[in-house]
């Protein structure tokens, strides 16, 4: 039997089958679970969890779609020339319709609904420590869910607030009822709480599943989201120090970061792709890449011109202005096949410097963090090199710098934009507040219709 366990998942990676003995993971990608069997032993429920990992791997939730629109929320793409779903994401107009959107909206809670199936059926695993790591990666599974979909779909985490404006369902269990929008501030004390649950049931090493460093990893991310430093600091920190991932101090990180032939020593969590299957990342390639024709989504001049402005940044390569003339394109994604990173060593060093500087504390190590990064971008004596004895100002200000040229195309700037806005900074996007109504989605009708009361986001726009 020719077995091949490649990763397609999100930081980890799910057991593909190659021959007529691979495991089946074929769990229906509907609503509910409706076979018993697949519920029915710790094999049925290993598979479940699988389909799980698979669902938020695809090209329309975190293989790429989450992403985008979350960039096209931002002010580093020129969508002028969009239409259909996201061109109203990018002018801020969408409505209670559309088919993009939607999926947006009901793939995760497809994916929560399953990871609830597999919580409440726990007891059936025997063996403890098999039943802590599913418990694990189902909490871990269900969190990064309702993350997505909270950025999307409310107004951003203010923190030291109530958080009482309108959230998104929170769902820990099957039964079925109708969907009560939850306070911003519930639904951040449930992912937060589903990830220090997951960092402490799952081991440090788990095979290709999720690991206690993909929790961290996210808590990070989602901390600093919420603008809490102490947490993010430290989440961040423990990844970077004491997990096997490493920075990768060369310049070729450029290009393996998102490839298929080289894996970056940086990975804590990516969706990983073969060439057998076309799907991952192929929402990146159909609106990003730039070789075969004029990508869908270009970039804006005022970003082309930060990010060429001096010639010795590696990462100027990403960027096309003479293909197309009058355009600016991204090459980041010109390849036919790769893997797609979630959270990595440089996310996090960006995360941990920033954190460090707004809380005027371990600021030898926030220079060290941002200086690796210039190091690499522009090689050696780069002047713009932060010395020994920077001011934490000065610091969060080169830090945002380079996370801007950093992550590109990654859906970082978006929620980037609307943080700093909750953080108290007068942040105007394109012309309108980060935090006016058509900067979160609106939901689908679906929802609403089957949901007496709900609350539905205003639909005034941006103007």
């Amino acid at each position: 039997m020719n077995n091949k366990v490649y990763k397609l998942l999100l930081g980890m990676a799910l057991l593909v089958a190659t021959s007529a003995c691979e495991p089946d993971l074929t769990v229906p990608l509907v609503g509910e679970i409706t076979d018993e069997e697949a519920l029915s032993d710790p094999a049925a429920l290993r598979k479940t969890v699988n389909s799980i990992y698979q669902l938020l791997g695809n090209d329309r939730t975190y293989g790429g779609r989450f992403q985008i629109a979350n960039d096209l929320l931002g002010e580093d793409i020129d969508g002028s020339t969009l239409t259909g779903d996201y061109g109203s994401i990018y002018t801020r107009t969408t409505t209670i319709f559309g088919d993009v959107k939607n999926q947006l909206y009901s793939e995760p809670y497809i994916a929560i609904y399953r990871a609830n199936a597999v919580l409440e059926n726990l007891e059936i695993v025997e063996n403890q420590q098999d039943r802590a790591v599913l418990e694990g990666e189902a909490k871990f599974l269900r969190a990064i869910a309702h993350f997505a979909l909270v950025r999307l779909f409310a107004q951003p985490y203010v923190f030291g607030e109530e958080n009482s404006q309108p959230g998104i369902p929170i769902r820990t269990s099957t039964e079925s009822s109708a969907a009560v929008r939850a306070t911003v501030g519930e639904v951040y004390e449930q992912i937060t709480s589903d990830l220090e649950d997951a960092a402490e049931l799952l081991p440090s090493a788990n095979g290709p599943f999720a690991t206690e460093w993909a929790a961290k990893g996210f808590l990070a991310k989602v901390y600093f989201q919420m603008n809490d430093f102490e947490k993010a600091y430290a989440n961040a920190n423990d990844v970077i120090e004491n997990s096997p991932f490493t920075f990768n101090s060369s310049s070729d990180e450029y290009s393996i970061r998102f490839s298929d032939e080289e894996e970056s020593s940086e990975i804590v969590m990516a969706i990983y792709s073969d060439d057998r299957n076309t799907g991952i990342g192929a929402e990146f390639r159909n609106q990003y890449r730039s070789d075969v024709r004029i990508s869908n989504l270009r970039v804006s001049p005022s970003l082309y011109t930060l990010a060429t402005i001096n010639d010795s940044d590696a990462r100027s390569a990403w960027y096309d202005n003479e293909t197309y003339p009058g355009n600016i394109v991204l090459t980041k994604y010109n390849k036919d096949f790769f893997n797609v990173p979630l959270v990595h060593i440089t996310e996090l060093k960006l995360i941990r410097a920033e954190a460090a500087a707004e809380l005027n504390q371990n600021l030898d190590v926030a220079i060290a963090d941002v200086n690796d990064i210039i190091n690499r971008a522009y090689g050696e004596n780069s002047s713009r090199l932060l010395p020994a004895n920077a001011a934490a100002a000065v610091i969060k200000q080169r830090v945002r710098e380079e996370r801007r040229l950093e992550l590109v195309g990654e859906g970082d700037r978006g929620q980037e934009l609307k943080r700093r806005g909750a953080l108290g900074e007068n942040i105007i996007v394109r012309g309108a507040p980060y935090d006016c109504p058509g900067a979160i989605l609106q939901f689908p009708q679906g929802e609403i219709a089957n949901s007496p009361g709900f609350v539905k986001n205003v639909e005034s726009g941006c103007n």
